[in-house]
């Protein structure tokens, strides 16, 4: 199956490719050619994430109106302009926290949708009604008791978020020679450091808050940052880890919501350095969702626990 990932970073492109689809890449750029004359590739199913609702738009109805059977999926950005964007069906509005799983199965629904069940079912005659149906088989859930089973004899195989963070964090320090390492997850409403190296006690604790400018600007903003020297943003990195480091810089992943800071006092990091810290956090990114996962059915799991 063919994806058209038309977005900002590569991540997204990606996930899905590691997950056995033929990815077909694009960025803003391309998607605006789309509109005055260049041809969108050939696709099955498109996956918009732009940020700019606008642009998004756009992009939307172009595809739809040149490839009719396709179907989109969008991912939402954060700005107040996503609380009701004007979306041409068929459209598939994913909103944030992105999950893997959440996206595998918004394109895996594409699959089964009644438009195109009807384009791949051949009809008998010209007479045949011009609606087909296909029937798709039911899968009774396993009973309770199975899951739990299979999920006990499998307790040595899960990692917890800090013990994944950690092997991140050193893997990260190393790749950009980095003193200090840290990796903010979000949890709940905020964002907290799930590991590091060369941390500080009170940093391995540290709570970002979701208007902090690491979250509003750097994640936000789909970007990552190299920071010199800084005194100059000492104001902005005011509850950040890491902040009273000379050097900085910070790699987010959107499909995690998730923020990677490396600091070292000299020398400054580079555009090549960000990449590394970048391509560390994508390999990651399926251990990290995992063991996120985890933490989550193990909260849930809590009130069934003995007092």
């Amino acid at each position: 199956m063919r994806v058209l990932v038309a977005s900002r970073g590569p991540s997204l492109a990606t996930m899905l490719g590691a997950g056995g689809y033929d990815v077909i890449e694009a960025r803003p750029g391309d998607a605006r050619r789309w509109g005055v004359g260049d041809d969108v590739p050939d696709h099955d199913t498109a996956v918009i994430d732009l940020d700019d609702v606008t642009l998004s738009e756009a992009v939307i109805r172009q595809i739809l109106q040149t490839r009719p059977d396709s179907h989109v999926v969008v991912i939402a950005g954060l700005s107040p302009d996503w609380r009701e964007p004007h979306l041409p069906e068929p459209t598939t509005l994913l909103e944030p926290p992105l999950t893997r799983e959440r996206l595998l199965a918004a394109i895996e629904t594409t699959l089964r949708s009644p438009s195109r069940a009807a384009q791949e079912t051949p009809t008998e005659s010209p007479l045949a009604p011009q609606v087909a149906f296909t029937q798709v088989p039911v899968q009774t859930p396993p009973p309770v008791h199975d899951a739990v089973r299979t999920l006990r004899t499998s307790l040595h195989d899960l990692s917890s978020v800090r013990e994944v963070a950690t092997v991140v964090a050193e893997a990260a320090a190393e790749r950009v020679v980095a003193e200090r390492i840290a990796i903010v997850l979000p949890d709940g409403p905020v964002w907290r450091v799930a590991g590091g190296v060369g941390l500080r006690a009170v940093e391995e604790r540290l709570m970002v808050e979701p208007q902090h400018w690491l979250i509003t600007d750097v994640l936000a903003g789909h970007r990552g940052a190299v920071i010199e020297h800084t005194d100059i943003t000492r104001a902005q990195l005011r509850g950040s880890p890491l902040a009273s480091m000379d050097q900085l810089m910070v790699a987010t992943s959107q499909s995690l919501r998730a923020v990677v800071i490396a600091g070292r006092d000299d020398p400054a990091f580079g555009v090549l350095d960000l990449a590394g810290l970048r391509a560390v956090l994508v390999e990651a990114e399926p251990a990290l969702e995992e063991a996120m996962a985890v933490r989550n059915l193990a909260r849930d799991l809590a009130p069934f626990a003995d007092a």
